[in-house]
């Protein structure tokens, strides 16, 4: 009886041995990856690295746009007007008395680089504050593009949103955080709005619409989607550390703050390196993934599980804005064809690059926008976020419920 106590207690403490053992092997590989990971972080480049030379002031189109919003003669009742009006008699008021804005504008949109710096900062992280400015120059702009639209003029309203086309492309040259990036991406699909309102019943050639079709070439949403997202995991790697500073003065609680916060900026650097290396897959690859594919919902980790996946679907708002591009491009071409031959095509393969198979392609299909004659007009879609055709059915036809659930096509449709 004795002998066999004496055995299950050496088993035990096998047992116990063995935790301890393969327990000190999962910490020390844990601390090891902490330190493989932190050492990552601090490797990366620094925001100015990564922002690239300085700009000259007489060569930053952000000098002439700081002018541009400091000249704004706006009322709370211009603003709405700016955004919803198409009456004349509101919105020329409001274009008479801000033409200096608007020729400072035409004269930003003709520069060629743009950047703006944060002018403060909040807890050590910076205010975008020319985003709401810029916001206003474009509703500006595009209420002088209806303006001109409902006046006839349609060579003046094209040149108008080439403006906000202008606006959107200085915007991702600036973006240097993720709410930069989609601040551009909404002015995107803003001046692919009001294209529509200019093309829909006008009559353009190609040689009218050439720069603008240029302009459009221009935007790179894919490219600078990557960049914003380098800027925005050095911004949460500033946070943690300034979490880490803030964690105590010497003493056993800061040591555990700083394994905290290393512990965090470990997890965090993981998942926003993982995120940036698929960060050129399209969304509809994308959409059934979960949003943070490998969370392990762990306490010690929890900032970092919050800040991260955060990001994870912006590849949406991203290829949201290709679309908008493509189909503001392809509309431009349907409408230089029918100018051309006094009707639409029945395909879009008889357009002059129609054989090409990277021209007009849907990015949340793979295939090539979708298209149909419709009367006298034609209806231009893609198969937007919810990745089903839905037959060109636009979000203004479908109702809230639906809206919500993003149950519509992105669509661009002409009348004649």
């Amino acid at each position: 009886m004795k002998r066999r106590f004496v055995m299950v207690l050496i088993v035990i403490g096998a047992i116990l041995l063995g935790a301890a053992i393969y327990g000190g092997w999962r910490v020390h590989r844990s601390l090891a990856e902490i330190k493989r990971l932190n050492a990552i972080a601090d490797a990366l480049p620094s925001p100015e690295e990564l922002r690239g030379p300085e700009i000259p002031p007489e060569q930053n189109a952000a000098e002439v746009y700081r002018q541009a919003w400091q000249a704004l003669q706006l009322s709370e009742a211009d603003e709405t007007a700016t955004s919803k009006s198409s009456s004349p008699g509101t919105l020329a008021p409001v274009i008479d008395k801000n033409r200096q804005a608007l020729r400072l504008v035409a004269q930003a949109a003709a520069m060629d680089k743009c950047r703006f710096e944060p002018t403060s900062f909040t807890a050590g992280m910076p205010d975008w504050e020319h985003l709401k400015h810029m916001r206003r120059l474009t509703r500006l702009v595009l209420a002088a593009a209806r303006l001109e639209t409902v006046r006839g003029n349609a060579e003046a309203a094209l040149a108008h949103v080439r403006e906000a086309v202008r606006i959107a492309d200085h915007l991702f040259q600036s973006s240097e955080s993720l709410i930069c990036y989609l601040s551009a991406v909404a002015v995107t699909s803003m001046s692919g709005n009001a294209l529509e309102e200019v093309l829909c019943d006008a009559d353009v050639s190609a040689e009218r619409s050439a720069a603008l079709r240029e302009a459009l070439r221009e935007l790179e949403p894919v490219d600078t989607y990557v960049r914003s997202l380098r800027f925005e995991e050095l911004l949460g790697l500033r946070q943690l550390e300034a979490m880490g500073r803030a964690g105590g003065r010497g003493g056993r609680g800061n040591s555990v703050m700083r394994l905290f916060v290393g512990t965090n900026r470990a997890r965090y650097v993981e998942m926003m390196n993982d995120l940036i290396e698929n960060a050129d897959r399209p969304y509809r690859e994308t959409a059934d993934e979960p949003a943070s594919p490998e969370s392990v919902h762990n306490p010690f980790v929890a900032l970092a599980e919050i800040l991260g996946p955060v990001f994870a679907r912006a590849n949406k708002k991203r290829d949201h804005a290709v679309a908008d591009i493509e189909l503001s491009a392809m509309a431009l071409d349907l409408k230089a064809h029918k100018h051309a031959h006094g009707v639409y095509p029945e395909g879009l393969e008889a357009l002059p690059r129609g054989g090409d198979s990277d021209y007009a392609v849907d990015p949340f299909s793979g295939e090539r926008l979708r298209y149909r004659r419709d009367g006298d007009g034609f209806v231009l879609w893609s198969l937007g976020p919810d990745l089903d055709d839905d037959g060109g059915v636009s979000r203004h036809q479908v109702s809230r419920a639906q809206r919500g659930d993003e149950d519509y096509d992105l669509v661009f449709t002409c009348t004649r």
